[in-house]
């Protein structure tokens, strides 16, 4: 599952500028040769800003995805290591894999890929598509499932574990629970128990979280909601930081600097000007916009692995004769996103 899609991106990836779009002979070449060497600062410091042109935003696009830890050579050993894994489900497979590769950065990296490959092209479902505008939508729906992969292992305490049936994740369960809680204001009390109620906090962003502290297995979790156009979510989050300076984050609790009266969990968005980085917007939005990206482009072959991922994360059972045994006409909700969690923690 999969596998077809990325094959197909790394097939395009060896002539990202010479065969998969069009081309403009030396500057095409030295960009080139940056991303055969991994020299995403290069070609970063070169487009960032100032691209104009299909070349140099694939260009761009192509560095980030390298940033995060997720360029050519890197997907080569995603794919290898998902295809072998046959403890978890396909998806889980890939999400396991990707988050052994991925950059600390690779959120806001697959972010800003997505968003160059986008500049190619906005609607993948045009049927007069050029072939670089082809190759952008490919590229970007992987840019997106990425990131809803990379985001998943985030939210996970041991990601070895997700989908493997064989023990759950108190993070991840705790995760879901926040999710369902900013979702309905309710929760499943049987595996959770809401220790703090909704306390506003203001980081040095000058934004207000709502924290909440959910007790999983005597074990606390703090997470972070805040209201985004009258839709709560729950932040992502990355180690531990003061409010008032993002620059004492630290990993874990056995920091030493880590305090347990004065730090909270930290969120990854440091600036109010930045698009908030939200566990239900990474993995909704993205596996929706990076599904129909895909399958604007996509051969038949591919389409079936499409089918195959979108339903598991729908909650259907796939056959490749009788297909999903859900509907794969809507988009994936953040209910059954949270439904998805749990059925693999």
């Amino acid at each position: 599952m999969l596998k077809k899609i990325v094959t197909s991106a790394l097939l395009c990836s060896a002539l990202l500028l010479s065969g998969c779009g069009d081309n403009e002979a030396e500057d095409v070449l030295q960009t080139e040769q940056d991303i055969d060497k991994g020299n995403y600062e290069a070609i970063i410091s070169k487009y960032e800003g100032v691209a104009s042109t299909n070349e140099e935003y694939m260009a761009l696009a192509a560095a980030y995805m390298q940033k995060a830890g997720l360029g050519l050579a890197d997907l080569m050993v995603v794919i290898s290591d998902s295809t072998e894994d046959e403890n978890s489900d396909a998806f889980a497979a890939f999400v396991k894999s990707v988050k052994a590769s991925s950059s600390r950065t690779a959120l806001r990296d697959l972010e800003k890929s997505s968003l160059n490959y986008k500049e190619v092209v906005e609607n993948c479902n045009d049927a007069n598509l050029s072939s670089s505008q082809q190759d952008a939508c490919l590229y970007r729906g992987l840019a997106q499932t990425l990131k809803a992969a990379s985001t998943i292992g985030y939210i996970t305490g041991s990601i070895e574990n997700f989908g493997s049936g064989l023990e759950s994740d108190n993070r991840l369960t705790s995760t879901a629970c926040a999710m369902e809680y900013a979702l309905t204001d309710s929760y499943d009390t049987s595996k959770c128990a809401l220790t703090t109620g909704l306390t506003p906090i203001t980081f040095d962003s000058n934004v207000t979280y709502n924290s909440i502290v959910m007790t999983v297995n005597a074990e606390e979790f703090e997470h972070l909601i805040r209201d985004i156009n009258g839709t709560k979510r729950t932040a992502i989050t990355d180690g531990y930081c003061t409010t008032d300076d993002f620059s004492t984050r630290v990993e874990d609790k056995n920091a030493s600097t880590y305090n347990p009266s004065t730090f909270h969990v930290c969120p990854v968005t440091e600036s109010a000007e930045d698009d908030e980085i939200t566990t239900e917007g990474l993995i909704v939005d993205a596996l929706n916009d990076g599904v129909e990206a895909i399958s604007g482009v996509a051969t038949d072959d591919m389409q079936g692995d499409i089918d195959e991922f979108k339903c598991e994360v729908l909650g259907g059972n796939y056959n490749e004769y009788s297909g999903c045994s859900v509907s794969l006409s809507s988009d994936v909700s953040t209910q059954q996103v949270i439904n998805y969690l749990e059925t693999n923690n």
